[in-house]
């Protein structure tokens, strides 16, 4: 027997307990008749979730029909009607207008009532999920305009989960491949099958460095499509990490087919100018040579001021020439032209100090490198060559008797080269492209500077062949740091 309570008894009680944590939860319960949907109940969370009164809605059997937006009501009523003989619970989404007109998105989870095997009632708990909706549309279109700009910047990303071995493609990916769109992922065998040998065995040595060294690579390397166009594509991928674990590469694939295109015309300019300038200049340079050391000429102040000027301009172009050759080296097919050793990157910095004498009687040079040898894997003449033009461009932008900070550092698999100078620093919008060929700042002021804008794009070229960064940052208190930072031998 229940127990004896103020109110009338167990049951009582026990109603008016379940009341309550009816009443409790954020969500509308609302049963209907099983066969014309007329409102049998609705609790009092109508009134603060959509707006109308529990009087209104208790003198209106019709109004869930009613308030139901008209293009889900007859799906809705489709699925309820199914549940008569399939089951007994269902959820499902729809729309329903509050009392001030707005439509909100509802979850209803509903329960079908049954007595005696028959339904009779469908007990249903609406949740207003309207912010989950508006979430879940800004990310689809989020997910439309990122898809839009890559198919514009012919770029896609990738994922490889390591553990399972499954790379993920967004659609982009496919299309750049000339591959239809997939769901599924595909192991890294069937992605090395799409490419021809030699590229095959390059992306798994710079794969296996990214894994064994953590650091990041970016390569550039040809495919052919499955209907046998032949297109040019930029890779790159770095690892992620949770904690010290290596968990997955993720990485992109833009299609720069166009780009090499204009290098190539750009390449045949650099030819034709070179050659063009580089016949007539080499006379020009000895002729200008034998008259400097000529004795009346140099009894003449005048006539010695002009040979100095016109061997000043002959010097310079003879640079720019130098620089078009170097261009054309390391970006033909010249692989075979870097010889690597294990070197002391101290030794490379002597070695482009050296071809930069002028660095001492222009500015005053701060350099600190540790005790211990910082030795890496390296061509020693063209990592040499690099760093010079790293130096020269320090130069270039610092003020006259100013200090360039130079610093070697090391991590356990990372050797760093550190160059500071004191000068304007880099302007962010040309910092995209501060390594592109023939790429020069805008403005009067950096055109004072000279060059033709080749000596940083060889300079990366160069440390990019030995698997290595580079990089400029802007610290707060002025100034440019070029960071360079390539793997250590061992």
């Amino acid at each position: 027997m229940g127990r004896d309570t103020p109110d009338g008894g167990y049951n009582t009680l026990e109603a008016r307990h379940s009341q309550e944590i009816l009443e409790s939860i954020d969500a509308i319960v609302w049963e209907f008749d099983a066969g014309d949907f007329t409102t049998t109940y609705v609790s009092p969370q109508i009134e603060r979730i959509l707006g109308y009164s529990l009087d209104h809605a208790n003198d209106e059997p019709n109004l869930w029909k009613e308030i139901v937006h008209p293009d889900d009501l007859d799906a809705v009523i489709a699925t309820c009607n199914r549940l008569h003989d399939r089951a007994d619970r269902y959820d499902f989404e729809y729309r329903m207008r509050t009392a001030d007109g707005e439509w909100r998105w509802f979850r209803d989870a509903t329960t079908v009532v049954r007595e005696d095997g028959q339904p009779v009632r469908f007990r249903c708990i609406l949740t207003d999920i309207t912010n989950k909706h508006l979430a879940q549309e800004a990310l689809e279109r989020s997910r439309e305009r990122l898809a839009y700009a890559q198919q514009v910047a012919k770029l896609g990303d990738w994922e490889w989960d390591i553990h399972r071995d499954t790379i993920t493609w967004s659609d982009q990916c496919f299309r750049i491949f000339g591959l239809e769109p997939q769901a599924a992922g595909f192991d890294f065998e069937t992605y090395q099958k799409l490419l021809d040998p030699k590229t095959a065995e390059m992306i798994r040595r710079a794969v296996e460095r990214t894994l064994d060294k953590g650091l990041p690579y970016t390569l550039e390397h040809p495919i052919t499509r499955p209907d046998g166009t032949r297109i040019i594509v930029r890779a790159y991928g770095e690892p992620v990490y949770d904690g010290e674990e290596l968990i997955y590469l993720r990485g992109t694939v833009q299609d720069v087919t166009a780009r090499h295109e204009v290098e190539q015309l750009k390449d045949k300019l650099i030819a034709l100018v070179s050659h063009e300038l580089r016949t007539p200049l080499t006379p020009l340079v000895g002729l200008i040579s034998l008259l400097s050391h000529d004795e009346e000429v140099l009894e003449s102040p005048r006539l010695t001021h002009m040979i100095n000027m016109a061997r000043k301009n002959a010097d310079r172009l003879v640079e720019v020439v130098d620089a078009f050759l170097e261009v054309r080296a390391l970006t033909g097919e010249v692989s075979d032209t870097f010889t690597f050793e294990e070197v002391e990157l101290y030794d490379v910095l002597v070695d482009a100090l050296d071809q930069r004498s002028d660095l001492h009687e222009t500015h005053a040079l701060s350099v600190h490198a540790p005790d211990e040898p910082v030795v890496i894997t390296a061509d020693r003449e063209r990592l040499c060559a690099a760093v010079a033009k790293l130096l020269a461009n320090a130069e270039k932008f610092s003020p006259a008797d100013s200090v360039i900070e130079i610093e070697i550092s090391r991590t356990v698999e990372v050797a760093r080269l550190s160059i500071r100078d004191h000068g304007p620093g880099i302007d962010d919008g040309f910092r995209a492209r501060i390594f592109e060929r023939f790429s020069q700042a805008d403005g009067p002021d950096t055109r004072d500077y000279g060059g033709v804008g080749l000596g940083l794009a060889i300079a990366k070229t160069i440390i990019d062949r030995h698997d290595g960064s580079i990089h400029f940052e802007g610290p707060d208190d002025g100034g440019t740091v070029a960071i360079v930072e390539l793997p250590t031998a061992d």
